[in-house]
């Protein structure tokens, strides 16, 4: 079965909690976190941090989504830069 997800680049002012909530009315299924608020790079945010990444991850459960994609900045196509890319990503 196809599950439907949305990119919250497409929600750049809202914040995790209007994403959850219209996401959940929506019946969407999934989210591709591109950016958050105006933190456009998605593992800075502070809710994907060690401290509360299980709550982010309970918060999801709760409304029966899960993240379809997590974006990062790395950059893979670029030989000089494999290794730092490969890290982050």
């Amino acid at each position: 079965m196809m599950k439907l997800s949305f990119s919250t680049l497409g929600c750049p002012d809202w914040t995790w909690e209007d994403i959850l909530e219209t996401a959940k009315d929506m019946r969407i299924d999934g989210i591709e976190v591109r950016g958050i608020g105006d933190e456009m790079y998605a593992p800075s945010n502070p809710i994907f941090s060690d401290e509360n990444c299980t709550k982010t991850m309970e918060m999801l459960t709760q409304v029966g989504m899960e993240i379809s994609a997590f974006t990062s900045g790395a950059t893979l196509g670029i030989p000089e830069c494999k290794e730092t890319a490969f890290n982050e990503a």
